[in-house]
């Protein structure tokens, strides 16, 4: 994985992690902990998805769907 990929993984999980933390009053550490357990953190992470490519609102748009078990609109989004 090249560091571009890397680079863009990681500011989408800081500003995911950065959502959590002001919106539901978690600590980072809990914050970032929960994320990368998650599918849409496992799916970031893929290469081959190219998640990465996207903006963070559509990746934390993912995770929200994924936090309400939304799996029609997580697989839409």
């Amino acid at each position: 994985m090249s560091s571009k990929i890397k680079h863009a993984i990681n500011l989408k999980t800081t500003h995911v992690v950065s959502y959590m933390v002001e919106q539901r009053k978690m600590t980072q550490e809990a914050a970032f902990k929960e994320f990368v357990l998650s599918k849409t953190y496992d799916l970031l992470t893929d290469e081959d998805s190219k998640l990465y490519t996207e903006s963070y609102e559509y990746v934390l748009d993912m995770y929200d769907s994924e936090l309400r078990g939304d799996w029609i609109n997580w697989l839409e989004v």
